[in-house]
């Protein structure tokens, strides 16, 4: 019988009142049902609870309670037995006490038993209306089996269980039991957990392992220090992001295992063409160099799928990406445009350098010819025949040369201090240049010669002579020129040039920080002398074989030099100093070692030319632009129906050596004879057809150093007519 609270209430005290020997049991199903019908009955009731007759993890002693009703001496409330059906579907004891007479009342509160109870008056018509009460509010507690491993805040144990529905909650409870119980739902793992708790978190559970989802159960932080940590990934797929390349991250990670490789791999995803691409490529590129403790090796091995393309892929912030950039330029070919996006250092060792000394002219060509084939790992037949015509007695150039050693002394003493880079060639000064003005340092190049042979034991007078403040030899350049990196194979690319250029940087902010901290007041950069990849490359013996190689220093000199002592006569292209031949061709002597990645000893030009180099900090920046113009202004230049195009320039600072510089072509600056800032660029040298829609671009350079870039066009006093335009540039020519 469906009755609501005040009936029912009236039905209980009606009971209490009435002869009858039977209990009472009532269908309450909310939780404010129960508490009220408890607060409605008389004190003289006591309440039984069957949770006090349960062991810890038990069903109750059904026959204590039932002994219990049985002898009472006072009118009984018994908690928990309509629970103990609905946790064990059981209604045996239930159905036991509703059959049952008793000395005194027993009223019996059946949670969610309505439907128990109907059965029982179908199957037993004494069982009638005066017996039982059904209220009509519905059920509003629901029990969750939680596994003793999910860190949920839940009862222990079928006795606790019990006793906590015997107060009647409302809302979900929670437990950890061994006890096979009738439930609403099973939390079995740390994700199931979180769905029962928001069912609105849709997030998949297999994006995280079971550790993780325990972790973040425990701590719903989302932040972490660490961008490979879950929780930032976690983050990422609740909260989404304005990041595009963190946007393409996510779009290729159903799981933590595919974000952590995808931070780095994402990009393989995007062609390098795309108009996406650029954007993408220089987030990756900052966020991977603020992160240099990733382990980039499985990027790099798995770039190789892009294939021509691969270059395009990689970035400086790592040596083993430098090197694979190295391998990319031997493979395919120098592109300066590519290198100067991913690899800047790089594309400034291919930067030419225009050589100001005697046989300035043949220096700049030579070295440009030849670190193209060091990175592309060939020897070039003309060039080798080149080496060979400069080898032979009367064309041996770096003669001309002052020695280093006479470039050092002049400094000598004169509050310099020295640093000495061991196998220092003149090969690496447009990467120095343009270091230099990257660290905020002036410079002033010289080149001289080495003494022959080119060996340290020959070469380090002017370090032990030098008088003032000198850093410890800097090694390592030698040493890698001699035993290469780990990664590299003996006739494979010259990735060990990426090393070199990271010990030349390392140098620089050295003398920097020299500087800075008034060591000296400027700095010589020196070198005892430069080695040769081509050398090597050649793997060229001659015919006079040398027997006693004792003096080869385990191998160094690699057949590049030998005492007299070891042969009767002095091969053709060989010099003689110091007591020994020293080959000025890319031979070595027959029987000697071959080296594997470098050489020195010998007299080519990149082993014996080498840099001396002026160091001061840069104390103020210095513009150049066009005289009566705004810094940042394109400027017009007149060009005149008669004499020279002239562009008047004016620099912030007086200079002996200006110099402008246009699409690659030099044009000295005249000083004006009135204002030492003022001067004068004569740009007629070469055959004028200008486009007055045409931007020219200009940088400024003062010797070996670069000042600024402006911007100008020109613009004809006549007027053109449409034959006079067809859109060259002189320029270009």
């Amino acid at each position: 019988m469906r009755v609501e609270r005040p009936e029912a209430i009236d039905a209980l005290k009606q009971y209490l009142l009435s002869n009858t020997a039977y209990p009472f049991l009532v269908a309450a199903n909310s939780s404010a049902d129960l508490k009220a019908l408890t607060r409605s009955l008389p004190t003289r009731v006591h309440t039984i609870s069957m949770s006090d007759y349960c062991t810890d993890d038990g069903l109750p002693d059904e026959d204590a309670v039932f002994n219990v009703l049985l002898n009472a001496n006072n009118p009984i409330l018994l908690k928990g037995a309509g629970e103990l059906v609905m946790l064990s579907g059981n209604a045996t004891f239930l159905r036991r006490i509703a059959g049952q007479t008793f000395s005194q009342k027993i009223i019996v509160f059946c949670r969610n038993q309505g439907t128990e109870l109907e059965r029982l008056q179908q199957q037993n018509t004494k069982f009638g209306s005066n017996r039982w009460c059904e209220l009509s509010s519905s059920s509003d507690v629901s029990i969750i089996k939680v596994n003793a491993s999910v860190p949920v805040d839940s009862v222990s144990g079928f006795k606790a269980l019990l006793k906590a529905l015997e107060d009647f909650p409302a809302g979900k409870v929670y437990v950890t039991t061994e006890v096979p119980i009738i439930c609403s739902g099973v939390i079995s793992n740390a994700y199931a957990a979180l769905r029962d708790e928001d069912t609105s978190f849709v997030i998949p559970e297999g994006v995280l392992g079971e550790q993780e989802w325990t972790e973040y159960l425990a701590n719903r932080s989302l932040e972490a220090n660490d961008i490979y940590h879950w929780r930032n990934y976690l983050k990422l797929l609740l909260f989404g992001t304005v990041s595009p390349y963190f946007h393409l991250v996510a779009q290729h990670s159903p799981n933590y295992a595919a974000y952590r490789k995808e931070l780095t791999h994402a990009i393989l995803h995007v062609s390098h063409e795309s108009d996406a691409y650029q954007a993408l490529y220089q987030e990756r590129k900052a966020f991977l160099k603020a992160h240099q403790e990733v382990d980039i090796s499985e990027f790099v091995r798995d770039s190789h799928e892009k294939g021509a393309n691969r270059i395009h892929y990689l970035t400086d912030n790592t040596i083993l990406e430098r090197r694979a950039i190295l391998e990319e330029t031997a493979r395919y070919g120098l592109n300066l445009p590519t290198l100067e996006e991913v690899y800047p250092d790089l594309a400034a060792y291919f930067n030419e350098y225009q050589f100001s000394c005697s046989d300035g002219e043949l220096l700049t060509q030579y070295f440009k010819d030849y670190k193209k084939q060091k990175a592309s790992n060939k020897l070039d037949p003309e060039f080798l025949q080149q080496v060979n015509v400069l080898s032979q007695p009367g064309n041996r150039r770096y003669n001309l040369l002052p020695t280093r050693n006479l470039l050092v002394d002049q400094a000598n003493g004169q509050g310099a201090g020295l640093y000495w880079i061991d196998a220092l060639g003149v090969e690496y000064l447009g990467f120095i240049k343009r270091l230099a003005k990257e660290l905020g340092l002036w410079i002033e190049i010289n080149v001289g010669r080495a003494t022959l042979p080119t060996l340290t034991e020959f070469n380090r007078a002017f370090y032990e002579n030098w008088t003032g403040f000198k850093c410890p030899k800097e090694p390592n350049l030698d040493k890698i020129k001699h035993e290469g990196v780990p990664a590299q194979q003996s006739t494979g690319p010259a990735i060990h040039l990426a090393d070199e250029l990271t010990i030349i940087r390392d140098s620089l902010i050295t003398i920097k920080s020299c500087l800075v901290n008034h060591q000296a007041e400027y700095f010589l950069l020196v070198s005892d002398h430069g080695a040769s990849r081509l050398c090597v490359l050649n793997q060229h013996e001659n015919r006079w074989e040398i027997t006693n190689w004792q003096m080869e220093e385990n191998g160094k000199r690699s057949g590049r030099c030998c005492p007299k002592s070891d042969a009767d006569e002095c091969p053709e292209s060989a010099t003689e100093n110091n007591d020994h031949w020293v080959l000025a061709n890319y031979d070595r002597f027959k029987g000697s070692r071959r080296a594997i990645i470098e050489v020195h000893g010998g007299a080519s030009l990149e082993e014996v030319v080498v840099p001396v180099i002026r160091i001061t900090l840069a104390n103020e920046a210095i513009e150049c632009h066009v005289l009566g113009t705004a810094v940042d202004e394109v400027a017009t230049i007149i060009k005149p129906l008669d004499g020279p195009t002239v562009m008047p320039v004016y620099c912030s600072k007086p200079s002996a050596s200006l110099f402008i510089k246009i699409k690659g072509k030099t044009y000295p600056a005249i000083r004006s004879e009135i204002n030492p800032l003022e001067f004068s660029v004569d740009l007629s040298m070469y055959h004028e057809v200008w486009s007055s829609s045409f931007t020219f671009e200009a940088v400024a350079f003062d010797g070996d150093n670069e000042l600024s870039t402006f911007q100008f066009k020109v613009q004809r006093t006549k007027r053109m007519t449409r034959n006079d335009r067809d859109g060259t540039d002189f320029f270009s020519n």
